[in-house]
């Protein structure tokens, strides 16, 4: 049998409390009794009986009371029917056993068969005696399964209530940390408020006296309000829209630095319907009015469709100074929103060619 050497130590491990137990009693029984009467059987006497007494013992608790016990109401009549068909069954087996024995072998020591009746009451009493065992057996290992399963359940018990805690904390800091952020956003929406009115104010306080001051202070406001605004508009928005704002910047700057600065936008009245995520070409503007020459000579920014695709290119002068801090992170921030928005359709390309800054895009077109 497969295994057979490995199955059978562990059987012999897993009972050894068992074994040990009936050894002890063997040696109690067969020796301690047998030197207090002066009188032994021979080993084989004793291997065939303790052998019929332990399966009594095992057959009684493992099989009759577990099914005497399976329904508690009809246990009251059950248990002793069964023990009265399990002790007359022990005695029929042993008795024609030890008949069969003293007639046809040397195994047991007499050769004369006494009274029936004394035979009969002698395996009765054994056969009660190790049942009585296994009774005590029954109900021991009952009580150990109970209290396992109540182990069990208390422990069950234990690590719900420390879940339900755990739950109840988490929780509790999912709610703080909502009315933190709910906090943070109705501060995110006082602030923009304030500033809005004060750039109205602003407006209505300069208008009579420098109109395009004033101008200047309502493209400031639809600019700022558009960047604020653009998460809220949906993962796209047209060209045209942006495009407002772009000349509205375009604007701003000129004001600001007195006409100085030159940039030509160049695009087609068709692509403004084209959808695109919102703040590119803001971004991409403002960094050349941040970081390039645009005293000098003047910037491109051209937009038109190709082959199934928009594109959008800068050219502008390298400023000849050191460049400011903060280059090429309103470019990272693009590359990586398209990255996300076009799922590794989009291109994007920077680059210095002589004294000239070269920006290139090209996304599907999203009509």
């Amino acid at each position: 049998m497969k295994n057979s050497p490995v199955s059978l130590f562990n059987w012999l491990r897993l009972k050894r409390v068992h074994i040990l137990v009936w050894v002890i009693f063997i040696f109690y029984e067969a020796i301690i009794v047998g030197l207090i009467r002066d009188s032994f059987a021979t080993f084989s006497n004793y291997l065939i009986h303790y052998a019929i007494n332990i399966s009594i013992f095992y057959v009684h608790a493992c099989m009759v009371l577990p099914l005497a016990f399976k329904h508690v109401k009809s246990a009251i009549w059950k248990v002793p029917l069964y023990v009265l068909i399990e002790l007359s069954i022990c005695i029929v087996i042993v008795y024609y056993i030890d008949i069969f024995l003293i007639k046809h072998t040397d195994i047991m020591q007499t050769k004369v068969i006494g009274s029936h009746v004394r035979i009969v009451l002698g395996i009765a009493w054994r056969s009660l005696y190790f049942m009585m065992f296994g009774t005590g057996y029954y109900f021991l290992n009952a009580y150990l399964s109970e209290r396992k399963v109540k182990d069990e359940m208390e422990k069950d018990r234990l690590l719900n209530i420390i879940e339900r805690q755990t739950i109840e904390k988490d929780l509790e800091m999912a709610k703080s940390a909502y009315l933190i952020a709910k906090n943070a956003y109705l501060k995110a929406q006082i602030n923009p408020h304030f500033l809005f009115n004060t750039l109205d104010f602003i407006y209505h306080d300069v208008v009579q006296h420098s109109p395009k001051s004033a101008q200047a202070v309502l493209d400031l406001a639809d600019i700022m309000r558009f960047a604020l605004d653009a998460n809220h508009l949906g993962e796209y928005i047209t060209l045209g829209e942006e495009i407002t704002q772009l000349e509205k910047l375009i604007s701003l700057h000129q004001v600001r630095d007195n006409g100085r600065l030159q940039l030509n936008l160049s695009y087609k009245e068709e692509v403004k319907s084209l959808k695109i995520i919102p703040l590119v070409l803001v971004t991409l503007v403002e960094n050349m009015f941040k970081h390039g020459n645009l005293r000098e000579k003047a910037g491109q920014m051209e937009i038109f469709t190709k082959d199934g695709y928009l594109y959008i290119t800068t050219v502008n002068l390298i400023h000849k100074g050191k460049r400011r801090p903060g280059f090429g992170s309103g470019l990272a921030n693009i590359k990586e929103r398209l990255e996300d928005a076009y799922k590794g359709k989009a291109n994007f390309k920077y680059m210095d060619e002589g004294n000239c800054f070269k920006v290139q895009i090209s996304v599907p077109k999203n009509d």
